[in-house]
């Protein structure tokens, strides 16, 4: 083996001493930092021309994307500009913005002032790049994903939205066997489909085409992503006083459902809430990769149900249970 690791620590001197190749476990994106500008850019927009890409902020965009909360992004700006990319992913491949989402919520996002080890990819697409090394940005072990803080303080909100959007897509992709014994997820195929989504032509690419690219990386039940996006107000409750009947938006954060909450368990009657599910549940599942048990997302198949929550005002913890039931229904929309 020594034989081997030589050559690599005389050739690629700044990336070996960066991090130490190939010891990384689990699965995550990576970038170039450049030293001459002191900025970071993914892998994923680099190896396909993207570096420079834009989101648009005042782009279509979805209310239920601009109402839930995303994680690691802390500006209103970079929450925007992913609402936009969610909002303009459902137009291409109908539903699959709402699965990217809903996964987001599966896993803690946390930061780490640590270099990342990296972790070994075997499948290159472009070769060394002069002026920069190579960086882990962020790796996907069980439930947590952990993101290199140094590095993500060095690249743009188009940069960062396309990190958290390749985790997800990595963290859904369908283990298959690797070059070992276990299976894996591949990262280069995590780095093509996450590239794919930040074509400037994404709106005019048929969907077919898109679909054949993640269809056979991803056990999705496609068709009915499809046609529960076009469900009437699938994303919306209905609360029901004696005094009248309204439709709004689920809400997507602990805040507004708090205030909603005290709002409605302040009105003079008790109240129903109702929705109905998606047509599928997110989970986690398992598998055995070469390095150990690693935890990925899976979607199951169910029949749309009606969801009813009956609310007494009287209650002492009206606002507990009203809060609890908002959780409910907006958790399975």
């Amino acid at each position: 083996m020594k034989i081997f690791i030589l050559p690599i620590l005389i050739l690629l001197p700044s990336v070996a001493l960066s991090a130490p190749r190939g010891h990384g476990v689990g699965n995550g994106g990576d970038g170039y930092y450049y030293r001459s500008t002191k900025k970071v850019v993914l892998r994923d927009l680099l190896e396909t021309g993207l570096a420079k890409v834009a989101i648009d902020s005042a782009g279509a965009k979805t209310t239920r994307f601009t109402a839930r909360e995303y994680p690691l992004l802390a500006s209103e700006s970079e929450r925007t500009k992913l609402a936009v990319k969610l909002t303009e992913i459902n137009s291409a491949l109908p539903g699959f913005g709402d699965v990217l989402a809903r996964v987001m919520d599966q896993y803690a996002w946390v930061f780490v002032d640590v270099p990342l080890a990296l972790v070994e990819h075997q499948d290159n697409v472009i070769g060394e790049v002069s002026g920069a090394e190579l960086r882990q940005l962020a790796n996907r072990l069980g439930l947590v994903i952990r993101v290199h803080g140094p590095s993500w303080n060095l690249m743009n909100a188009e940069n960062r939205i396309a990190l958290i959007l390749h985790e997800v897509i990595e963290a859904l992709l369908t283990p298959k066997p690797g070059h070992n014994s276990g299976l894996t997820q591949s990262t280069l195929k995590a780095r093509e489909l996450t590239s794919l989504l930040f074509m400037p032509d994404l709106l005019d690419r048929s969907s077919l085409i898109l679909k054949t690219a993640f269809e056979g990386e991803m056990n999705l039940p496609w068709w009915q992503l499809e046609g529960f996006s076009k469900a009437q107000n699938p994303y919306f409750i209905e609360i029901e006083t004696a005094q009248e009947r309204q439709n709004r938006t689920a809400p997507g954060t602990n805040s507004e459902r708090g205030a909603l909450a005290k709002q409605l368990c302040a009105g003079q009657s008790s109240f129903e809430i109702r929705a109905h599910t998606r047509p599928y549940q997110i989970s986690i599942s398992k598998y055995e990769s070469d390095f150990g048990p690693q935890l990925y997302s899976v979607l199951k198949e169910h029949d749309i149900e009606a969801i009813q929550e009956n609310i007494d005002i009287k209650s002492p913890s009206c606002v507990l249970e009203t809060s609890r039931a908002l959780l409910k229904i907006y958790s399975q929309q």
